[in-house]
């Protein structure tokens, strides 16, 4: 007899991938230390990949941890965009 579906997904172990294994967190600043950010640098980080505009409803890639807006990724994904280089980002920045 097969084991229920809850039982059976219980027991899945998640993969890791090589980023997730070596990476090494940075550790919160808790000292009250002010850290000056350039408007240019923050607008990047803001800055959706595929649509150019600040992020919208963000959703983050779990292999590489980019960010896009909830839309242009869904977009990307359905229309087989960056499926076979891996994040669309890397394939929108490769060309």
């Amino acid at each position: 007899m097969a084991a229920p579906a809850n039982a059976q997904s219980a027991s899945k172990t998640w993969e890791l991938s090589l980023y997730e294994l070596h990476r090494t967190p940075q550790e919160a600043i808790m000292d009250g230390t002010e850290i000056a950010v350039s408007p240019r640098s923050l607008h990047s980080e803001l800055m959706c990949p595929i649509c150019l505009d600040m992020l919208k409803n963000t959703m983050t890639t779990k292999e590489c941890l980019h960010r896009f807006c909830s839309d242009c990724i869904v977009t990307a994904l359905r229309s087989g965009y960056g499926v076979t280089t891996g994040s669309p980002r890397l394939r929108i920045l490769s060309g």
